[in-house]
Order: C-alpha cells, then structure tokens, then sequence
C-alpha cells in the first residue's frame, strides 16, 4: 500500500525535515510516529475498515498526517471542499455516511463548525487547539507510535470525492482498496527519482487526487514537502524563490494568474524544475507563456475524479515547440486505454472507432476507476461500461497518438448548424498578449443560442473588444464569434478549479440590461 510505502520512506533518514508550512515544521521521523499515534486515536473512537472519516482543510502538515494515519486503519477518506457552503458541506457528509468530521480550525470558521454539528450531529475533531471539538492531535499524545501494518480490506471504501459540479450538483464518486496495479513505469517516479537530486514539493491548496498523490511520491521518495494553505501570488512566488522550491503544484488559472504578476518578472524562479498543472486544459497561449518563463518544465495532467489520471503532455511532447502538441493534453499514460467513440455509437462491445482526427466521445480504461456513484446505480451505469469509463469530453486522437479535447459534451453548442465548443473560442481569445484567463459560455438569446465571453485582462492593461472579436471571427468564423466581451476582475471557478460557466450565466442573466465594460460585436 501506498501509505506503508511512504512511511518505510519516513524511517529511513529520521532527521531530515520531511513536511512544513509557515506555522510549523515536521521531521521525517515526527511525521511517522504522528501518523502512528494518529492512527490509534482513531481506532481507539471506532473508526476501522468500513468506515468514513471526512476532513474538512486545505492542505498543511497535520491534514496529510491524518489522510495516511486514514489510510493505514483502512478507513474511506472523505475530501469536504471548505469552499462549499456549510448547507452543501452537511448535505455531502450526510449523503456518505461519514463516521467523524475532522476540521482545521483555522480554516473553518465557528458559525460553521456550530452548523455543522447542529445538522449532521456528527462527532467532529480537530487538527488543533479549537475552543469548540476536541483536538484530535492532543488526543494522540497519550498513543503510542510502533509501528503495525495497515489494516485495510480489499473491496472497502477507500477515497470518497465529489465532481466538479460544473453542470449542477457534484456527484459523489466511491473508489475502494484495491490490490496494487502491477509495477511498471511511472512518470510519478521519474519526477522525483534520485537521479534528480534533492526536491521540494509545493502544494497550495486542496490534500485530494492528484496533489496527495504528489505528496506521497516526494515522501516516499525520499524528498520533502512545503505547504502554504493560505496565499496571495506575491506569497507564492516569494515562497518559490525564498525556499528554492523544485516542484510546484497548481491549477491552471493560478499558473496565468503567477505569469501575469508583475513581480514575477523579477522573482528568482531558477530552482523549479518541474511546474505540474491540471484542474482546466490549458491553453496552448498559457503554455507558451509558461514556457518563455520559466523553460521546458511545464507537465500538463488530464484526469477526471471516476478515473484518476489519463493523460500528460510532458516537455518532450512540445519541445522544440509543436503546436500540435501544445493544443493537445499529450498521450495516454502508462497502463490506460483511450478510445474515442463516435458520439452516436452506443455499444461499447462494438469494434468501431473514431479515426485518426476524428471527432468523438473520449472512453477510459484505468486501474483508478471509481466503483461507482453511491446509491445511484442508474448514473453509474450511464457512465460506466464493462470495464470502460465514458468521460463525458469530446475529444480525438492526433497522427502522434496524442489526445486532443474540445470540451465538455454538454457545454457543445449548435451554431448557424455547427457545433462549436466555448473552449475553441477561448484558444483564440487568449492569443492575445493583454489577456490573462477567458472563459466562454452560451445563453439562450432571442435567436437561439448565443455566445459571451468573459475575461481577466493583465495587470496594467486593457484589451479593445473589437480586436479581440474580429481575431475570432477571423479564426472562427462570424456564427462563431461571441456577441459580446465582459472584462471582469475575475472568473468563478469550482472547487476542483474548473471554469463554473453556471456561475457565469447566472450573472450575464443578472446584469443582462445593466452591464459594464461589455462591448457588443456590431
């Protein structure tokens, strides 16, 4: 098991600072005998096999300790993003089922832990000194720390997330224990092998999916991992360069919101070797941004929470610079199957496959596929198919095997009789030197559907509506050009940091009459 892996790691070098974050430091050796002693608070409340223990916090120190002290009682892990209102969060718990909440106190606030309580009646803890809950991590100073082997049981629940819940509420998606995938390559590895050298890893915001599995491969590597729960850019970039950080963990937009600050100009980002991005394709504009930057370090990561990781596009895929590699989320990852399916093929036993550069329905076959959505057996059986996951993107596979996604199915819009997709719109948009992040989204106009969209311009700029529109139209055609462009000084993302166009329509809907900064296409 990964945990076992990562704590055998820890005992190695006991002394070496192993995590930290501005409010504390751990040792290798600390880290171990915490998760220990961790791990038998919980056991000594109930909690085991077959059980759920939901953490409410972003990422630090005492939130990954628990998430392996979780792990090695063989309990499910439950992520409840702190950015959900506290209705949603006690909906979520209820929904699956959750045996205790643990919550960070300096995150969750007081009204909140009391709504908490009130309506799930849960028992809830503590990462630390709270005048509420108790402090779980007091609790473990009674406990011994030597060591006894996981307990966890093929088959029980292991990880319980939520989807993005760009299209409406998040689904919750079940993943259970399950024996290891045979050895093979992993670029998880090469990441932090020991012909790298030295690395620090730094993580800014949620301990979920691919940043624990990031964590787990520095630790159990042998390197160290930083942590910087609450930050500004400036604190992010000081961090970067005080700390001489390697890696770094970000969604998309915060990668253009780092290149777009003017003090990154100036900021000693020479110590990065690897800048690993995911939540939102990136855009081939960004990349190129990133790259001009900060060298070929940029690692671009497609993956959906049914599925695990899918697909990277590494530096070697677009460097030299390949533009067809850069449109691209690059190729398949060792040990996943990728088809593409044309969208009106039902039956996944069929034979037939969308050609090369053919658009169609992207299917997954991973060892990380979800078990299912709990007590939906319905959604579940919509999605998956003997052993294949359909991920809802519509996408093709290039000459060079590599994956290239249009978008979401849902969000495809018929247009003047073609379907376009807002993320086509948005390659082009951010072309433009004074653009930060765009997003696209339709509405129901007087005619049919029509497009917006919106954008976060530069630090200091100011880009003319009718340049960028007339750039579209040039690209895309007049039926594909927005109607209009809405400078805003921000854009609503979800919790998993994908764009929330739901959001977005909310508020064209809202400000249909009374606008500002929205320049029509005349």
């Amino acid at each position: 098991m990964v945990v076992e892996r990562v704590l055998r790691s820890l005992a190695v070098d006991p002394d070496r600072i192993a995590i930290s974050d501005p409010r504390e430091v751990y040792s290798a050796g600390q880290v171990r005998d915490q998760v220990y002693r961790t791990a038998r608070v919980l056991l000594a409340r109930g909690l085991g096999p077959g059980t759920t223990i939901a953490l409410s916090g972003r990422v630090g120190p005492r939130m990954y300790i628990l998430s392996r002290a979780i792990g090695l009682i063989g309990a499910a892990h439950l992520d409840v993003p702190v950015s959900m209102s506290p209705r949603e969060q006690a909906e979520l718990l209820a929904e699956c089922g959750a045996d205790l909440l643990v919550i960070d106190p300096e995150q969750t606030s007081a009204a909140t832990t009391r709504i908490l309580t009130a309506a799930t009646g849960l028992d809830v803890c503590a990462l630390s000194a709270s005048e509420q809950v108790e402090d779980l991590f007091e609790q473990a100073r009674d406990h011994a720390a030597d060591p006894f082997p996981a307990l966890a049981r093929y088959g029980d629940p292991c990880q319980i997330g939520t989807t993005s819940g760009t299209t409406g509420r998040p689904k919750v998606v079940l993943r259970t224990f399950a024996p290891p995938p045979p050895p093979g390559p992993s670029w998880l590895g090469a990441c932090f092998g020991p012909e790298q050298g030295p690395s620090r890893l730094l993580l800014t915001d949620r301990l979920s999916g691919l940043p624990l599995s990031l964590a787990d491969a520095a630790l159990g590597t042998g390197n160290r991992l930083d942590t910087l729960p609450e930050h500004g850019v400036s604190d992010l970039l000081s961090t970067v360069a005080s700390e001489r950080i390697t890696h770094l963990y970000l969604p998309v937009y915060r990668l253009a919101e780092l290149l777009a600050a003017p003090e990154a100009a100036d900021t000693d980002l020479s110590s990065l070797r690897a800048v690993i991005v995911a939540g939102s394709a990136l855009p081939p504009a960004l990349l190129r941004r990133a790259v001009d930057r900060l060298g070929p370090i940029v690692h671009s990561l497609y993956g959906q929470t049914e599925a695990g990781n899918i697909a990277r596009l590494a530096p070697e895929d677009y460097e030299p610079w390949n533009d067809a590699a850069a449109r691209s989320v690059g190729r398949p990852l060792p040990g996943v199957d990728v088809r593409i399916r044309p969208v009106e093929e039902e039956d996944t036993n069929s034979k037939v496959d969308a050609g090369t550069g053919e658009r169609g329905r992207v299917w997954v076959r991973t060892a990380r596929l979800m078990d299912g959505y709990p007590n939906r057996p319905e959604a579940t059986d919509e999605v998956l198919r003997d052993g294949w996951l359909d991920t809802g993107d519509i996408g093709y596979l290039d000459e060079a095997g590599r994956l290239v996604l249009l978008g979401r199915a849902g969000d495809a819009v018929a247009i003047g009789g073609r379907t376009v997709f807002p993320f086509e719109i948005d390659v082009v948009v951010q072309e433009h030197p004074d653009v930060q992040e765009s997003v696209t989204f339709d509405v129901q106009g007087p005619g049919g559907d029509e497009l917006h969209t919106v954008l976060v311009c530069r630090p200091g700029t100011r880009p003319e509506a009718a340049d960028l529109l007339r750039r579209v139209e040039e690209r895309m055609g007049a039926d594909r050009t927005p109607a209009s462009v809405v400078i805003v000084p921000r854009i609503p993302h979800t919790f998993s940091a994908d764009p929330c166009r739901r959001t977005l329509r909310q508020w064209h809907e809202s400000t249909r009459s009374t606008v500002v900064h929205a320049e029509a296409r005349s």
